[in-house]
């Protein structure tokens, strides 16, 4: 294993100083959306119009070209078809971020799932000190799974199977273990169906470390998150997280007062924060009179 090493340490503290609970996070990291954003996408369109013409005059070159110029033309018409789909991914998050500063929600700074904590027990010094968890259609929070190691002199991350497409999430996240993150670069397995390999050096450990949500969730922030409809779906690098605080990993405990944060693009936006119910509690209040 690279970069491990077995420390005898005291047991941290719930809450160390400078790591903020979760509705201190509220209150410091939620800011208004004060921005005017511009929907105005005439030179995006005047773009994207151009690169068709351009494919469409490349594509019939290719058909009437010589066997040994085929691959010069295709080569070129992947290279625009790459730069429209960077501009369609444009177009789309941009629409959806007016979408949801129209519907109210407020921005929410993630850089605090970079902070760390001390480890309680295990190999690892420090871990995240919180987790973050996708929301399926089925209407479920999938566990967050941070696994990289050294496979043949290589080192890869894998974040648990079908997980998080959003580098915004992950290269906050992951501050924690590696350096230089380069979003060009950086893949997840939802973007290639494979694990993302990582140059020797940038990783400070090898990590193999996992946790879920366990809770019940209020009635009204499941209807929040039914209210979201679309706008933090339908385009890439979008989606609803849950966030907790991770005092300790691989272990299942009940989460107290996580967030649920929508995802679009380079922005995140507050959807709900609560507090979870103990299900003997949620009975209580269903049945007692």
């Amino acid at each position: 294993m690279f970069g491990i090493k077995k420390v005898k340490e005291k047991v941290a503290v719930v809450n160390p100083v400078g790591i903020p609970t979760l509705p201190e996070v509220v209150q410091q990291y939620v800011s208004k959306n004060n921005d005017v954003l511009d929907n105005d996408f005439t030179n995006i369109n005047c773009e994207i119009k151009k690169n068709e013409k351009i494919i469409d005059f490349l594509e019939g070159e290719k058909y009437k070209a010589y066997t040994n110029e085929k691959d010069v033309y295709g080569n070129k018409i992947k290279e625009f078809t790459k730069k429209n789909a960077k501009l369609i991914l444009q177009k789309s998050i941009i629409d959806k971020q007016i979408e949801a500063s129209k519907a109210g929600y407020q921005k929410i700074d993630l850089s605090f799932l970079s902070m760390k904590r001390k480890s309680k027990k295990g190999e690892l010094s420090y871990h995240p000190a919180f987790s973050v968890h996708k929301y399926e259609s089925q209407g479920k929070f999938i566990y967050c799974k941070i696994d990289f190691d050294d496979y043949y002199g290589e080192y890869f991350i894998n974040i648990g199977d079908n997980y998080v497409s959003s580098f915004l999430v992950m290269k906050n996240l992951l501050k924690v273990f590696i350096a230089n993150i380069d979003e060009k670069k950086f893949y997840t397995p939802r973007h290639r169906g494979m694990s993302y390999p990582i140059k020797k050096g940038f990783v400070k450990y090898s990590v193999r470390i996992s946790t879920s949500f366990v809770g019940i969730i209020p009635e009204k922030t499941k209807e929040k998150i039914e209210k979201t409809g679309t706008i933090f779906a339908g385009c890439e690098s979008s989606g609803i997280f849950l966030i907790k605080e991770c005092p300790v990993w691989d272990e299942q405990r009940i989460t107290k007062d996580p967030l649920i944060v929508g995802v679009i693009g380079n922005q995140a936006y507050l959807v709900d924060h609560f507090d979870t119910t103990d299900l003997e509690d949620y009975i209580k209040a269903e049945f007692t009179e």
